[in-house]
């Protein structure tokens, strides 16, 4: 959520080297959780990878984000919208490539 804030406020990554380091595995979270969406992809105790359950488990970590930032840096940053973006992009029917299209539809 660090990169996808950064990204939608245009503050780019160059600015913030941490953050940088975050595209990768940021993107690789993402493609992830769309795979196992997709694939009703199963936990060890046999219960299936559901929408209902992503979206319950970014609202917490979402919250501990808040927590961990502190709420005046979560309400000045565009983390709701970043949130927004995972999700609509983990839903997705299809496999976005990139996420700029859905972004700009986000911010508009």
């Amino acid at each position: 959520m660090l990169y996808l804030d950064a990204w939608l406020r245009s503050s780019g990554a160059e600015t913030t080297p941490a953050v940088v380091e975050l595209a990768q595995p940021a993107e690789a979270s993402r493609a992830q959780v769309w795979r196992w969406l997709e694939k009703e992809a199963r936990f060890e105790d046999d219960r299936p990878m559901t929408p209902e359950l992503f979206e319950a488990v970014l609202n917490r970590e979402m919250e501990l984000l808040r927590e961990d930032i502190g709420a005046e840096a979560y309400e000045a940053g565009l983390f709701v919208t970043a949130a927004q973006l995972f999700l609509d992009l983990a839903l997705a029917p299809d496999f976005e490539d990139f996420p700029g299209l859905p972004a700009t539809r986000l911010l508009d």
